[in-house]
């Protein structure tokens, strides 16, 4: 491809077609762009958190109680799911190349992999198989979303895109456990998990059926944002010189070492420590994710994303580890738990909202992809460090040993600058 191609198809993705005195207009204004991306943006970023978050949460319990796996195996069936995850946007980015092409693939592919997990799935070889699987097709359909959300959100309230992106996902989170935790009340045993899963794969269905009605509404017209600038690492590494966008990308990289051992292990953890049941679990990840979307809504609402300081939010991610890691009782670890709340509401939207406003808009597809590229190499090797911290020193002290990635996270966020 040319650099003239290149230079062709992204003024295709960042604005489209609009009239000169429209386009002044919007300026003047602030007002978002006319495509009307955030509001399909939101609705397929709602439901790709909703299957990650169940997923990571159910897959772990499921292995648990139904097939008798043991708490240091529980790692690689988190590992399959990020690796997928990895391998799905890489193909996006990589060779697919179109957010509609994509998006269909990845939520084709989840429909099948969630009917796999609710009649096949009665072996560790098949939720293995079935967890990698469904962590491809959200790496398919995601990637593109963030991007696009903040391309959309106008001169007036820059990090709008960023903070209706991130409400989408803590609303994913609260949706699948809270969902999760109604069906295991309802369902006894095995038969709780079945349900569970076909309930996420009419969550798939409907997000097939979102990009497909998406897609039958752009039919004849321009559809500016089908297509996606092509990967140049050369435009990585200028993301990556740039200090602010390297220390944001730093600082999400540390939070997502933590963030698997939360989600993944918690339930499992309060459990074997604490006799707590799996339906309960759910209902405290509902709980968390609550309380997160709550505080990404007051955020996003106040349009306060890049002015809060990242030292607030570290002190906020060593004081719930702490108390995780040493609660003698269930209800102190709750309450740990639902500090966890703070961090999981401001870390991804603000470190994020950080890197994207650094960088130059010609390189911003590259960047956010780069951006993200940080959750998934943590979320990859979280669970990996988790296999061996549980193997050496047993499941009961997976937070103790992974607090010092706490502290070391407050001290990186010392150095942040505000803005």
């Amino acid at each position: 491809m040319t650099a003239q191609q290149r230079r062709n198809d992204w003024r295709e993705v960042r604005a489209p077609p609009i009239e000169p005195r429209a386009a002044e207009k919007t300026q003047a204004t602030g007002a978002a762009p006319r495509s009307g991306f955030m509001a399909r943006g939101f609705i397929l970023t709602l439901f790709l958190r909703m299957l990650t978050s169940s997923l990571l949460i159910i897959i772990p319990l499921f292995v648990t109680f139904s097939l008798g796996v043991s708490a240091s195996s529980l790692g690689y069936y988190v590992l399959l799911l990020w690796a997928g995850n990895g391998a799905g946007a890489a193909l996006a980015m990589g060779l697919i190349k179109k957010h509609f092409a994509s998006a269909l693939t990845g939520f084709g592919i989840l429909c099948v992999s969630m009917l796999g997990f609710s009649f096949y799935a009665r072996s560790p070889l098949g939720v293995g198989s079935f967890a990698f699987m469904a962590g491809t097709g959200v790496g398919l359909a995601q990637p593109f979303l963030p991007a696009l959300m903040h391309l959309d959100s106008g001169s007036a309230n820059p990090s709008r895109g960023i903070g209706y992106y991130s409400v989408a996902l803590g609303a994913g989170l609260i949706s699948g456990p809270v969902v999760a935790w109604a069906l295991q009340s309802a369902y006894a045993g095995t038969g709780g998990f079945t349900a569970m899963f076909l309930f996420l794969f009419s969550v798939s269905l409907a997000g097939l059926v979102a990009v497909l009605s998406e897609l039958r509404s752009v039919a004849g017209k321009s559809a500016p944002r089908t297509g996606v600038q092509p990967l140049i690492p050369r435009e990585w590494i200028t993301a990556l010189k740039n200090k602010r966008f390297l220390h944001a990308f730093n600082f999400n990289l540390l939070y997502s070492f933590l963030l698997p051992i939360v989600l993944s292990y918690g339930g499992v953890y309060a459990a074997a420590r604490y006799g707590l049941s799996s339906a309960h679990a759910f209902l405290l990840f509902g709980s968390v994710f609550l309380a997160s979307v709550i505080l990404r809504t007051l955020v996003t609402r106040a349009g306060k994303f890049g002015s809060l300081r990242l030292a607030v939010i570290g002190c906020f991610i060593v004081a719930s580890f702490f108390v995780m890691a040493f609660s003698p009782t269930l209800p102190i670890f709750i309450t740990g738990m639902l500090i966890f709340a703070v961090p999981h509401a401001l870390v991804f939207p603000e470190t994020q909202y950080r890197a994207l406003k650094t960088v130059d808009s010609s390189v911003l597809m590259n960047s956010s992809y780069v951006f993200q590229m940080s959750s998934g190499a943590a979320e990859v090797l979280s669970p990996v460090l988790a296999v061996a911290v549980i193997r050496c020193a047993g499941l009961t002290n997976l937070f103790t040993d992974m607090f010092p990635i706490a502290v070391l996270a407050m001290v990186y966020a010392l150095a942040a600058k505000s803005g």
